[in-house]
């Protein structure tokens, strides 16, 4: 391993080698079930070549996720901020939360600076009104007071494009050019709901077998479909065509993006930054993300397209923290308007778990995998609630 290599190794802030950035770049748009040999041919050369690659970006803590956006399988979040840290239990996943409701927890994390607390994620139906009575649920649980709420439609995840460069090096002048970028740009209201098909009825039809094959791509771009077979109890050539003819005929695929695997990335230079706020415009907000996420640091976002509620994660170096923390507070003051929350995140207290909404092991086999996957969330979600804390 040469000198720089070396130091890449140990600081991934530093700028990537080129072969690298081509294999990043060939990852983007290609479409599930990925073949090292389309890769290989995309950058002219061969696929041991792309292995070789792909363990050296593992080296640096990186891999490949699958992203899609929620609404489409009919899924939002329910944000939830505790008055205290949250403590972590392996059976509920969070310690005095009710099992049924560990079923739908997505993420959880707690609050170092600048006042100790606990946020937690949990999967809801899309446009089904179940946030009431969950947080009634939630409150009759063994875990610490909740002092805030908000449902969230959006997810915005990475999309860096790191052929510019400047998305990994040059932290001042990036983050003055993004400030300044939205200060200059920022669209009409009108002009940028037109531009996004804001009011399109996004919704797709996806059943328990598509669900399974999303969530497994959503972990790593790079599984096969004779692993999710397996996991299923059914033929390649069925996966296969779940896969072509309702994931990606309806659009549910909205690229590849690096993923970070936060045990790699622990390093006491590192910090966890959990940005929470309100946005008085929408539509700036959102072209905020749009733009944000083009930046290193930023991991995801949550935010909800009718209140302008929001929650960003980034991951920045402590050396940049006076810098970061200067634009930030532009950012999603000046430019935003907004009323908003920076808190440092306790790193070993950040989980996340992908979809599905429902769990599928072999114990359940018993379900009809061509089910409407709306009607299942709809079935189990009526079922926790009905059931109560406390009841399993």
């Amino acid at each position: 391993m040469s000198y720089n290599e070396k130091r890449a190794y140990k600081n991934p802030d530093v700028v990537f080698r080129g072969d690298l950035i081509e294999l990043i770049e060939a990852m983007k748009d290609e479409l599930p079930p990925i073949k090292l040999r389309n890769i290989a041919k995309k950058l002219n050369d061969t696929e041991d070549y792309v292995r070789r690659r792909i363990r050296k970006l593992g080296d640096y803590g990186l891999g490949f996720r699958t992203n899609f956006d929620l609404r489409k399988i009919g899924l939002s979040t329910l944000v939830v901020i505790f008055e205290e840290p949250l403590v972590l239990d392996a059976v509920t996943r969070i310690r005095g939360l009710d099992k049924n409701i560990s079923y739908i927890l997505r993420w959880h994390g707690n609050i170092n600076l600048p006042k100790p607390m606990g946020i937690a994620l949990f999967y809801i139906p899309y446009k089904m009104e179940v946030k009431e009575d969950l947080i009634l649920m939630l409150k009759r649980s063994d875990i610490p007071r909740i002092v805030g709420a908000f449902e969230t439609d959006i997810s915005k995840y990475d999309n860096l494009d790191l052929k510019k460069g400047a998305t990994i090096s040059g932290v001042d002048k990036r983050w003055k050019s993004l400030t300044e970028q939205l200060n200059e740009n920022a669209l009409s209201e009108k002009s940028f709901l037109e531009k996004n098909n804001y009011y399109i009825d996004i919704q797709r039809h996806v059943d328990l077998i598509d669900l399974i094959i999303l969530a497994k791509l959503q972990n790593d771009s790079l599984t096969s479909m004779s692993e999710i077979a397996k996991l299923l109890g059914v033929s390649v050539g069925k996966v296969n065509r779940h896969l072509r003819t309702h994931i990606i005929s309806q659009n549910l695929i909205e690229g590849n993006s690096l993923k970070r695997k936060t045990q790699s990335l622990g390093e006491p230079s590192n910090i966890f930054l959990i940005i929470k706020g309100k946005a008085e415009q929408l539509y700036l907000l959102r072209e905020t993300m749009e733009v944000l996420s083009k930046q290193w640091e930023f991991l995801s976002a949550l935010y909800n397209s009718n209140t302008g509620e929001y929650l960003v994660l980034l991951l920045v170096k402590a050396g940049d923290m006076e810098k970061i923390d200067r634009y930030l507070h532009k950012l999603f003051g000046e430019i935003l308007g907004t009323e908003y929350f920076i808190g440092i995140v306790n790193k070993s207290t950040i989980k996340s778990y992908t979809i599905p909404f429902i769990s599928y092991n072999r114990e359940e086999r018993g379900w009809d995998l061509d089910q409407q996957l709306m009607d299942i969330m709809r079935q189990k979600f009526v079922e926790i609630l009905a059931k109560g804390p406390g009841t399993h």
